[in-house]
């Protein structure tokens, strides 16, 4: 059969080869462009309601600073855990190790976007330590609908280490009301004179 064209799959132009390197190429591809998504992707959170009485941290706090990656609260209210004044949360990009900042990527498709100034009620994930907060959590915007879920164990965190030293002080302010009188009258009674 010289002189005629056959198939031949293992030869060096051959279909096969063209074809094995095409599906090569596009399972590589395929590979790269999941393998980002797929670190942030989570399930995401039933109901606050649901959510509220398992979470491990839970406080309602106004965002004070945004950086790439994560946000810092000045905490008004802690509902659950054991938070500070002010706590810095994560989002999965700024994880060591889950693609973000430090591994040299920056925000995943699964981070918060948060807003300075907006007072948030945050359920973060504790991760080693560190609060992560993603779009896949219970957190949310605060609204007055929210109070009703407030524990009754809730720490106001704004007003109770105030609440002792502030209170009314009564007895000084008399005092310096009866002495300012008493000067008052005086001052009236000698100037009759």
């Amino acid at each position: 059969m010289s002189g005629s064209t056959e198939w031949n799959p293992t030869g060096r132009n051959g279909v096969w080869r063209r074809m094995r390197r095409t599906i090569l190429a596009v399972t590589t591809l395929a590979w790269l462009t999941a393998a980002a998504p797929a670190l942030a992707d989570c399930d995401p959170a039933g109901p606050i309601e649901q959510e509220l009485p398992d979470a491990p941290v839970a406080f309602v706090g106004v965002v004070t600073e945004v950086a790439v990656g994560s946000a810092r609260f000045a905490v008004e209210e802690i509902w659950a855990g054991a938070v500070g004044n002010a706590v810095e949360v994560l989002g999965l990009g700024a994880v060591p190790g889950r693609g973000g900042p430090a591994d040299g990527v920056g925000l995943l498709e699964d981070d918060r976007v948060w807003e300075v100034g907006e007072t948030y009620l945050v359920l973060p994930v504790v991760h080693e330590g560190a609060l992560v907060d993603h779009q896949c959590t219970a957190t949310t915007t605060w609204r007055d609908e929210l109070a009703h879920l407030r524990p009754a164990d809730a720490r106001i965190v704004g007003t109770a280490g105030l609440s002792e030293s502030a209170e009314f002080p009564v007895t000084p302010i008399l005092i310096a009301v009866v002495v300012v009188a008493v000067g008052v009258a005086s001052t009236i009674a000698f100037r009759r004179r």
